[in-house]
């Protein structure tokens, strides 16, 4: 059962998540399958829950392992999404550990 703390308050899905541990490809599949209404629901959360499941699949002290200064907020302000959190999306980790902010070139303008 969720505990909850003083710095957290319900929103209605935190306190909701079913955790399952798939230890093959075939239980992986069938998990997604179950699940995947929740995800593409048009009123759902399923950017949340996208967002959840990445966290808790690397592993919040594997995160921050990789962040490259601690403290780094994984929301940046105004709610966009920080590079760390692009990197997670897209790389499966969170820092510069193989490519350094995902993008590095020069565009020229014209």
């Amino acid at each position: 059962k969720f505990q909850s703390s003083i710095l957290y308050r319900k929103d209605g899905i935190t306190e909701k998540l079913q955790f399952s541990r798939c230890s093959t490809l075939t239980a992986t599949e069938n998990c997604v399958q179950e699940f995947l209404p929740q995800f593409q629901s048009p009123m759902g959360k399923g950017c949340i829950l996208f967002l959840y499941s990445l966290i808790l699949s690397r592993g919040v002290d594997a995160i921050k392992a990789d962040l490259d200064e601690p403290g780094v907020a994984l929301m940046a302000n105004h709610g966009y999404c920080s590079q760390e959190l692009v990197n997670l999306c897209m790389m499966g980790y969170s820092g510069d550990l193989a490519v350094y902010n995902v993008l590095i070139s020069e565009i020229q303008v014209l």
